[in-house]
């Protein structure tokens, strides 16, 4: 049969062979648990194919992507958002032009997601933020298609197979047609969230009035939702918690195409793809501050001048789309999950003859339990204090590299590299270069962040000083960091902004000044003293009641007897046995040390 009878579960329910039905022989009606499918009327049907055509018809672009990321210059409006208020930016955009806005909202009970259509800027606020459950869509597409035979400017929004339905539908471009999807990870069953709010309506005794699954009363990364109710009630939760968001990611829950979904591409479907730019933080950590900070994927030139006109804050991201999609949002191009049959359909059994909250103890508690340890894990690491490295790749690689052994090794979350500071490359080791030395007074304004100075000249110790002191860095910004490895005796002092690498021994009563470097496997002896910004090399040794003075050097190897002094900018040079005290501003060298020449001033 030339007809869309046989579709089953690759169907998306977008409704595009309906709404091409020529014959009107097609309706879309709920299956067993909620799902929308198409239907034929053998009677109507004349077997035309064009159902079959726009099912099969999958229009990807082709054209050279951009990533971005953006959010409103109005607080209040990304307040009301679900990331960074872009959506919400496009649409006033249109509207103002006087065209019509068609994406998501709820129906006046809150009991179904529908497709509408609107013309004013009143009735947007309706159409924000996620909606967790497919929504109905009836003949919107036909509609669609006359206001843009009329010439009416479009906004259309939705998943990509909403997206990818109406543009095989329409199967020709419109340049008055602007057409955004979402990062879209699945679909849930409208019946089981129709259950879900009537089951809230009797708890509360009254009717739900609006339903957000983004809440961000808590920050961008809050994951909550809350439901209001007409008698001034209002129901609030962790996603993690409530009953029906743990349906949703329970793979129970899900529309049966979205487990092989054919929209789920690098390639795209519309001319933007919106979603939350997760790990802004990784890429660009000034760029977050967990009010929400939109991904926006340009799939089309058009969309890139669309973007540009915004009154909005954007910026270009050079990072690679695949590599960030893999590691950070899978849902643009994979599902790594298989339908659970049985357990899906025990279910649906449950939830259509137990009361909601029981079904949920019966069905979903393995796996609320399950997504609370991995969240509780994941707030582990949201909690490291973020960490930017002042330097290059000597030093400074040695630093991000005892920060990621104590993470990976030891389970040490305190602290996370963000990235680096330098002038002269633009990453370091594979850590993005997030600005130079004229920008640490930006990132110090910003009170999240702390330091790690990593620059050391060896030999221009005067230049070192005068560096450091034009960063002026609070002291309660620097970083101290200790590898999990080192020794640190009773009573040591450890300065802030002071480092200690692997398998060092710091002993009693040793003084570490500010900022400065201890590296792999030295022994610094008990009641040493080590000055502000010093650097000793590996394999150092200090024994008892020496001292290292302001900015000073010992080198690899180096050993300094006891209660002898390296004066302030002063160095001990390789594998040199200080016998003597050495005076400010020298370098010495050999074993018995002697004075090579002066520390050079410039």
């Amino acid at each position: 049969m030339n007809n869309i009878s046989h579709i089953a579960s690759d169907c998306t329910g977008c409704t595009s062979c309906m709404n091409s039905c020529p014959r009107e022989a097609i309706k879309m009606l709920p299956d067993n648990v909620g799902f929308y499918y198409p239907y034929g009327n053998t009677d109507l049907c004349i077997d035309c194919g064009k159902c079959i055509k726009v099912c099969k018809n999958v229009k990807f672009y082709d054209e050279q992507q951009h990533i971005y990321a953006c959010w409103s210059k109005d607080d209040s409006l990304r307040a009301r958002s679900s990331s960074g208020g872009v959506f919400s930016m496009l649409a006033e955009r249109t509207l103002a032009r006087g065209g019509k806005v068609c994406a998501v909202g709820y129906n006046d009970d809150c009991t179904e997601c529908l497709h509408k259509i609107i013309s004013s800027v009143d009735d947007l606020d309706d159409l924000r933020r996620a909606k967790f459950v497919q929504s109905k869509k009836y003949d919107v597409y036909s509609k669609i298609k006359s206001l843009l035979i009329e010439n009416k400017e479009i906004l259309f929004c939705g998943t990509p197979c909403e997206v990818g339905g109406l543009r095989q539908f329409l199967d020709k471009e419109y340049e008055n047609l602007l057409t955004c999807d979402i990062i879209c990870g699945c679909v849930s069953s409208p019946e089981v969230y129709k259950i879900y709010i009537e089951h809230l309506n009797r708890m509360y005794n009254s009717s739900v009035i609006s339903v957000n699954f983004k809440d961000k009363r808590a920050g961008w990364r809050g994951k909550a939702i809350a439901v209001k109710f007409a008698n001034g009630e209002e129901y609030l939760n962790s996603i993690l918690d409530d009953d029906y968001c743990v349906s949703f990611h329970s793979r129970y829950n899900i529309r049966p195409s979205c487990f092989n979904c054919k929209y789920r591409n690098l390639k795209r479907v519309a001319d933007f793809t919106l979603g939350d730019f997760w790990a802004i933080e990784t890429y660009q950590p000034n760029y977050d501050d967990n009010k929400g900070t939109s991904f926006v994927l340009t799939n089309t030139e058009k969309a890139v001048h669309i973007l540009y006109e915004l009154d909005i804050i954007r910026h270009p991201m050079e990072i690679d789309y695949e590599e960030y999609s893999t590691k950070f949002n899978w849902c643009m191009h994979r599902n790594p999950y298989t339908m659970p049959e049985e357990d899906r359909k025990q279910f649906y059994d449950d939830v259509k003859k137990m009361p909601f909250n029981e079904m949920a103890m019966k069905d979903l508690e393995a796996i609320r339990q399950a997504r609370k340890k991995k969240n509780s894990q994941q707030n582990r690491l949201n909690m490291s204090k973020k960490v930017i490295i002042i330097g290059g790749e000597g030093n400074g690689g040695v630093i991000a590299s005892c920060i990621e052994d104590n993470r990976n090794k030891y389970n040490d979350f305190e602290w996370e590299v963000v990235g680096f500071i330098n002038d002269f490359e633009k990453q370091v080791n594979g850590y993005p270069v997030i600005g130079k030395m004229c920008d640490i007074p930006k990132y110090i304004n910003e009170t999240n962040y702390y330091f790690s100075w990593a620059i050391h000249l060896v030999g221009r110790n005067y230049k070192t000083v005068e560096m450091f002191r034009e960063a002026n860095i609070p002291v309660e910004r620097l970083a101290t960091i200790i590898h999990k490895s080192a020794f640190i005796g009773k009573n040591a002092i450890i300065e802030p902004g002071a480092f200690i690498m692997y398998n060092s021994y710091i002993g009693p009563q040793a003084h570490i000044g500010k900022c400065s470097l201890v590296m792999a496997n030295c022994s610094i002896g008990h009641g040493t003293t080590i000055g502000d910004l010093c650097h000793c090399s590996v394999s150092t040794i200090m024994t008892g009641y020496s001292k290292l003075g302001f900015c000073a050097d010992l080198g690899v190897g180096a050993c300094l007897l006891a209660y002898k002094v390296v004066g302030d900018y002063s160095m001990l040079g390789a594998s040199a046995l200080g016998t003597k005290d050495i005076p400010e501003g020298e370098i010495w060298v050999g074993s018995p040390a002697k004075f090579l020449k002066p520390m050079p001033k410039d």
